[in-house]
């Protein structure tokens, strides 16, 4: 039977030609059953299938473009670690913030991300089996713990590596690697070091869900407005650095 890891990965093969090469071999049925269980929801899918081909990468190889595949066991020990960043919390923080607004709920931590990658550093790349009310069950959402930001990049984990795909293939887009660093360069003259920056510059996400879904309507607009004036300029600034305000425009 096909595993439908072959489809997620079709076209991330055509650009990345040694990937296989650079992962492990399957993981164990015993490990993904655990790990559910701990989680407290049934693996996606698309999840379980990448994990049944590959239990994670070759120490170093960092295949997610710069940030690294784990394995089971260290998903659960991510999956560990995002939780105690929120540990004293059963609220996020009141500076949250949803990228695209109403896709990853607010309001709480949730025990559903379920980490496939992370910086070691409070960056999480999650797939995300609570969304908020607008977002999609299974969607690939960046976790900044430190500045409390949760970006959408795709709505599924299939969409997730068809975005690299796509992006490999830009002529805009270039990812530089070597033995010490990955570098992104856009449009041939921007060069950015950070994973979590580089994911700022990304036009059309969340990749897979079509333009009219992330608009917000003429209410939530003028709630958005209305906040923002409350705002010093200070954090004018720095809401300006992650939200492209220019993209906010209200349905109908």
């Amino acid at each position: 039977m096909k595993n439908l890891f072959d489809d997620l990965f079709e076209d991330l093969k055509t650009v990345v030609g040694e990937l296989d090469t650079l992962l492990e071999g399957p993981a164990d049925d015993a490990m993904l059953e655990e790990a559910s269980e701990l989680f407290g929801v049934a693996l996606p899918p698309e999840l379980e299938a990448l994990y049944r081909a590959h239990d994670g990468e070759l120490d170093g190889s960092n295949v997610l473009f710069g940030m690294p595949l784990l394995g089971v066991n260290q998903v659960v020990a991510a999956w560990h670690a995002l939780r105690e960043r929120f540990e004293t919390r059963s609220h996020l923080p009141p500076d949250a913030v949803s990228i695209p607004f109403g896709w990853v709920r607010e309001d709480r931590p949730s025990t559903k991300w379920i980490p496939i990658s992370e910086d070691g550093e409070g960056r999480f790349l999650c797939v995300d089996l609570e969304p908020g009310l607008k977002g999609r069950t299974g969607q690939v959402v960046a976790i900044d713990t430190d500045r409390h930001e949760f970006r959408v990049l795709a709505t599924s984990l299939e969409n997730f590596f068809a975005l690299f795909a796509k992006l490999r293939k830009d002529e805009s887009f270039e990812i530089v690697k070597n033995e010490e660093s990955t570098t992104f360069v856009i449009n041939g003259r921007k060069k950015i070091e950070k994973y979590f920056e580089m994911l700022s510059h990304i036009d059309g996400l969340p990749h897979g869900a079509p333009p009219f879904a992330t608009a917000l309507t003429a209410t939530e607009t003028q709630a958005l407005v209305d906040w923002a004036r409350s705002l010093s300029n200070e954090w004018i600034d720095i809401l300006g650095s992650v939200v492209n305000l220019k993209n906010i425009q209200p349905e109908g």
